[in-house]
């Protein structure tokens, strides 16, 4: 490369690398232009921030003793309120017990009624039915004598025989 070349070039660069400082030089003003009209308005939001955070410390302050009261009166609600359920659980649970042994009571006694009401209706039965059974087997007895009184006469070899081969 020339030398007249070169320093076309180089002079090309430096000149774009000026215009580069100037422009970040405008910038980094501009920049600061910005953060100084930002900081006035945050001066300006503090100035009207601190008595509202001043008032806001007041009521706070003010509220202080009667936050701690109802935060000691929730508490010992609560206290009381937990003694109660307990009171309660203790109660319902001797209840249930309670409950538990008579429905046992009431079962067993239902259980030994129906055992004795069986008991009792099969020995009625046994009592009644045998004497019917007894005059059952009489009434029987004497009405094949009847029959046979009537007949006069015993039945025939055949009369058996076709008896008997009716109930094989």
């Amino acid at each position: 490369m020339s030398d007249a070349t070169f320093r076309t070039v180089i002079t090309i660069f430096v000149c774009l690398a000026t215009l580069a400082m100037v422009s970040q030089a405008l910038f980094a003003f501009g920049a600061f232009r910005m953060v100084r009209q930002v900081r006035g308005r945050l001066l300006g939001l503090l100035d009207r921030a601190e008595p509202v955070v001043d008032r806001a410390s007041r009521i706070v302050e003010e509220a202080r003793p009667r936050i701690d009261l109802v935060t000691r009166t929730a508490m010992e609600v609560a206290e009381t309120t937990r003694a109660q359920v307990q009171r309660y659980d203790l109660l319902l649970s001797e209840a249930a017990e309670r409950a538990r042994v008579q429905v046992d009571r009431i079962d067993y006694a239902v259980a030994d009624t129906v055992e004795k009401l069986t008991e009792t209706t099969a020995a009625m039965q046994r009592s009644l039915l045998r004497p019917v059974r007894e005059v059952n087997g009489v009434m029987n007895g004497v009405r094949a004598a009847l029959a046979t009184l009537a007949m006069g006469k015993r039945p025939t070899v055949e009369q058996v025989t076709q008896d008997e081969e009716m109930f094989i």
